[in-house]
């Protein structure tokens, strides 16, 4: 918590002076008898202990406008900056700013050096009623005067800074960073920002930022590491592949960008890219703790949760928390949990309290690392998905030589005990020019065929010779008849060394038929849901199977196109008026 020291400051007057503003939420009074002892407590002390005496020193109650389900946060607000102390119903809480109320009487005792002397001794007489009260009649954090395009002035809440879709802020100790889309990194003292705005404490990095090395674009030690991530074996030589350094710095902008695009709503997924199953080792680690470093995160460690379905997944989790990491899932992961998080709102549930759902403006970007393959074979998983190829180039040289980043980059990565100013400067300005990679390109995908060849894989139970058998099959089918019926399909797996998969049943080796052939590019009766044929009397499930080709004219059939005099021919000009 801020101390009294912290928030008094130079302004000592403010508790010495009678019409002081501390001074006047003095909640004791001077006993009738004696002038330098305190008079007994009761509840009317207590009441203006939490209604006056702690606002004056920035603790209030809070939670966004939009979340009148979710609970009271318990905050202190020193400046611009808003610290938040726990849940009002936390006795951990009251108890806290019960110590910090004793400490502050001490320092408020060295400055006035006239409060009573058994002040304390009455305190601890009715902690319990402190306590109890701190939290019943703490206020709101209060609203505050701005000025409004007409240029009269109203009252609105304060919120925390937000970033826009063109625009991302970045908090240190010397100010704002600012950052936009087409202009170069400013920065900006706090006391520029709105009346109404304030930022998290947490999310202030205690760095002062050289914006002119900002200027500079990525270098050093971290922009090394994320190279090294988009390096390729070529016969050797481990080179960059610009596409997947595009991807990621994108991917890492993305995340680091605290707004949710309505029609962009996707967990960033970090896999190593490698047909090998559970082979970590490559730095994804890395990158999600280091988002630590620049904007505050939630981190569940996922080994232990199987499919994802705990319903306390996020318990403790706290608004000023921007990003949520889901570390090293399982194999038992469940994607389809995810859904309503993703695009919907996230769901946050403590044991014993009641489960409130933040708002899609207000929900954390999430990460997800896993050495695994995540399955994206739904329309319903690939549009919430963005798959982040880690490249193997850490995990090949330890293997090769014993040899860690740290022995590659003279020391850990993001050691604050280690690195040096200039190390730190790098870091920013490189994370800096991945949020700017992201404003100016947006989410920039790399077509991978490791990916395609994990997720058939996966689709098959990790079975090489199920997957030859099946694509052989299905490339038979497209290449002669173009149909297949269901019985044909169930005799692929009809051989002695696929009978432990019998436990599985028909209805899972026919959707499993389905996947691989979407996954090697095919359409399985498009345009409808069940295609069935008669045979010798007998009605028949049958599967056509096409190419899946990319129409000339993707709109057509949904928009008339004819380009009229005057039409650039852009997609722009179907969905603006002049």
């Amino acid at each position: 918590m801020f101390t009294a020291r912290e928030l008094i400051g130079k302004n000592s007057m403010s508790v010495i002076d009678p019409q002081g503003s501390i001074r006047k939420t003095f909640f004791w009074f001077l006993d009738k008898d004696d002038k330098k002892k305190c008079s007994k407590l009761n509840k009317q002390n207590a009441y203006l202990y939490a209604k006056k005496f702690l606002p004056e020193f920035g603790f209030f109650k809070y939670r966004e406008n939009d979340q009148e389900d979710g609970p009271f946060l318990i905050v202190q607000k020193c400046g611009r900056r808003v610290r938040i102390i726990g849940n009002e119903k936390d006795i951990q809480v009251q108890d806290r700013i019960f110590e910090w109320t004793l400490e502050t009487i001490k320092t408020l005792s060295g400055i006035a050096g006239d409060l009573p002397k058994d002040l304390e001794e009455r305190i601890f007489e009715f902690e319990t009623l402190f306590s109890k009260w701190t939290t019943r009649f703490l206020p709101r954090l209060p609203e505050v005067e701005v000025t409004v395009s007409s240029g009269e002035t109203e009252k609105v809440p304060q919120q925390p800074l937000k970033d826009s879709p063109t625009t991302a802020f970045l908090c240190f100790t010397n100010g704002v960073v600012v950052v936009n889309k087409d202009d170069d990194p400013e920065l900006f003292p706090y006391s520029h920002l709105p009346p109404n705005a304030f930022v998290w404490d947490n999310e202030v990095k205690d760095y002062a930022v050289d914006l002119d090395h900002l200027k500079e674009g990525p270098s050093g030690k971290w922009w090394d590491f994320l190279q090294n991530l988009a390096k390729e074996d070529h016969n050797g030589k481990w080179v960059v592949n610009p596409g997947l350094l595009q991807t990621l710095t994108t991917a890492y902008g993305y995340v680091l960008h605290d707004f949710y695009p309505p029609d962009n709503r996707r967990m960033v997924i970090l896999y190593d890219r490698t047909c090998e199953m559970k082979s970590g080792g490559n730095g994804k680690s890395i990158i999600g703790k280091s988002f630590n470093c620049v904007k505050p995160i939630h981190t569940v460690d996922m080994k232990h949760e199987k499919d994802g379905g705990n319903r306390f997944l996020f318990s403790g989790y706290t608004p000023d928390r921007r990003i949520v990491i889901l570390s090293d899932t399982s194999r038992e992961l469940n994607f389809e949990r995810f859904y309503n998080l993703i695009t919907d709102g996230f769901t946050v549930e403590d044991k014993g309290e009641k489960k409130y759902v933040l708002s899609e403006d207000h929900s954390p970007k999430m990460v997800l690392t896993t050495n695994y393959t995540i399955s994206n074979s739904d329309r319903s998983d690939r549009r919430r998905q963005f798959f982040v190829p880690i490249g193997t180039f850490y995990g090949t040289l330890y293997d090769r030589s014993g040899f860690t980043p740290a022995d590659i980059h003279d020391g850990y990565l993001l050691d604050k005990r280690t690195w040096s100013d200039k190390d730190w400067s790098d870091f920013y300005a490189t994370c800096i020019h991945c949020v700017k990679e992201y404003l100016d390109q947006g989410l920039v995908p790399f077509d991978d065929t490791v990916l395609v060849d994990r997720q058939l894989l996966k689709s098959v139970a990790g079975r090489d010779d199920l997957l030859t058998d099946l694509t052989l099959h299905i490339k038979g089918v497209v290449d002669g008849p173009g149909e297949v019926s269901r019985d044909e399909v169930l005799k692929v797996f009809g051989s002695p060394e696929y009978e432990d998969l019998n436990r599985w049943g028909d209805t899972w080796k026919v959707k499993t038929f389905k996947k691989v052939a979407t996954g090697l590019g095919y359409q399985v009766n498009p345009g409808r849901d069940r295609f069935q044929k008669v045979v010798n009397g007998v009605t028949e499930d049958w599967y056509r199977i096409v190419p899946a080709v990319q129409p000339s004219n993707p709109l057509k059939g949904f928009v008339d196109t004819p380009k009229e005099e005057g039409s650039s021919g852009d997609l722009r000009d179907f969905f603006t008026d002049d």
